[in-house]
């Protein structure tokens, strides 16, 4: 429940979306990388073309224990049918938006 419901309240549906989707992609995270994740926060990223905005993602920031290599993992679902896209921090990809563009730059 979020925080100030009062008892017998229904939680906004938007906040049952966002918890459904974060345990979702914590446990992804933790069965690909066979490792702990905590979820830290979610950021939006933006990826502009010519000043246009051409993806718009929410990408979950969870904090990786017993990783051999990383300590920290983004992770999105790009649509509701599509499988999570789970990218670490190591390498060039220094934080979410980086994350994001890899993944689109591959797919391509």
């Amino acid at each position: 429940m979020p925080p100030d419901v009062p008892h017998g309240t229904l939680p906004d549906p938007a906040f049952v979306a966002d918890a459904l989707t974060i345990n979702y992609l914590r446990h992804a995270v933790e069965v690909r990388q066979k490792c702990t994740a905590r979820f830290v926060e979610s950021v939006v990223v933006w990826e502009l073309l010519k000043g246009e905005i051409v993806e718009e993602r929410t990408v979950h920031v969870f904090d990786l224990h017993g990783h051999p290599e990383a300590t920290i993992a983004y992770a999105w679902r790009s649509s509701p049918e599509v499988q999570s896209n789970v990218v670490l921090r190591q390498g060039e990809i220094e934080g979410p938006d980086d994350a994001v563009r890899a993944v689109i730059l591959a797919s391509r």
